[in-house]
């Protein structure tokens, strides 16, 4: 329950979710199977002491940070520049590849995600599982947020849902964008 809580709080994942499902369904469910990948990921890597790791070198989470940072701020740009494009310009299909990947790094650099994995399972105290609970959790905990996040596409992308974001899906644009900046000059601004 707390994963599925964490998972449900705002914020880059969910931005570029919703984002991207308000222009196509097959596009939001592209950049959701690009979550799951990196929140494995993290998953495994806090099981194995991501947390102490990161505590015993602070040069690592600094680096982690600023690189996260960067990719966020790199993003929102880019949502921000597209939102001044016409609606028939922003609509055009995006390779698969190039969703998949988006929706992987975006959170693979989410710093919810690095933080919550990295302490999560020190904080249950998971290390202490017997190994094939360990196994399970590891792709179920980003599983959960598959099904949140496909439900949000689900939302997102059904027709009367899409209709009334049409008229206003550049001052969308420009909020996720907004928000993946700010997430990003967050990071930087913190030490």
């Amino acid at each position: 329950m707390a994963h599925l809580f964490a998972v449900m709080s705002p914020g880059p994942n969910t931005a570029l979710v919703l984002q991207t499902a308000t222009r196509s369904r097959r596009e939001g469910f592209t950049v959701v199977a690009g979550l799951w990948p990196a929140g494995f990921i993290y998953a495994v890597a806090g099981l194995a002491g991501l947390g102490a790791l990161l505590a015993a070198a602070p040069w690592l989470t600094t680096a982690m940070r600023i690189a996260c940072a960067a990719y966020l701020i790199w993003l929102g740009f880019k949502m921000f520049r597209a939102s001044f494009r016409p609606r028939v310009e922003r609509i055009v299909p995006i390779r698969r590849a190039h969703l998949f990947w988006q929706g992987f790094i975006t959170n693979l650099t989410n710093p919810k995600s690095l933080v919550y994995y990295a302490s999560v399972f020190g904080a249950t105290g998971a290390f202490d599982l017997p190994f094939w609970a360990q196994a399970l959790a590891a792709p179920f905990m980003p599983a959960i947020g598959m099904m949140w996040y496909s439900m949000l596409v689900m939302i997102a992308s059904s027709k009367p849902v899409r209709q009334r974001l049409d008229d206003i899906s550049h001052w969308l644009d420009r909020i996720s964008g907004a928000i993946m900046i700010g997430f990003g000059l967050n990071l930087l601004a913190q030490r």
